[in-house]
């Protein structure tokens, strides 16, 4: 018998919604076989300001979070989609760390504060 997982899956980026590059079409085609073969998925990537929200029924989400580092208050918001392969994708809200990078395709690795950026990617909650 085959034990479905739960699985949860983080990426800087992820097709259609952002993508610079490849990791875009892994991040979304990875998750896709591993929920056709019945896993339950999710995906977690950042919301950056190129994203239209128009093009894709998202929803805000009603949880937000505050987090404190490098001597800095943050405030997180949240959305979710149902992406086209049927699974949810939610995405991280922050105006200065990711909804102010407006331009698509751009090379989302190339920002000297990408620690701090993905920091909160890394912390334990």
């Amino acid at each position: 018998m085959t034990r479905l997982l739960r699985i949860a899956h983080v990426s800087s980026e992820i097709s259609p919604y952002s993508q610079s590059g490849g990791l875009a079409d892994v991040a979304r085609s990875l998750p896709r076989a591993l929920h056709r073969l019945g896993h339950e998925v999710i995906v977690i990537t950042p919301y950056y300001g190129f994203i239209k929200k128009e093009n894709w029924p998202i929803e805000n989400l009603k949880e937000k979070l505050t987090l404190e580092f490098a001597g800095k208050v943050y405030k997180f918001g949240f959305k979710k989609v149902i992406c086209p392969d049927n699974y949810p994708v939610f995405f991280i809200c922050q105006r200065e760390l990711f909804g102010s990078r407006s331009k698509k395709g751009h090379d989302m690795s190339n920002y000297p504060d990408n620690g701090l950026r993905f920091l909160l990617f890394n912390l334990p909650f």
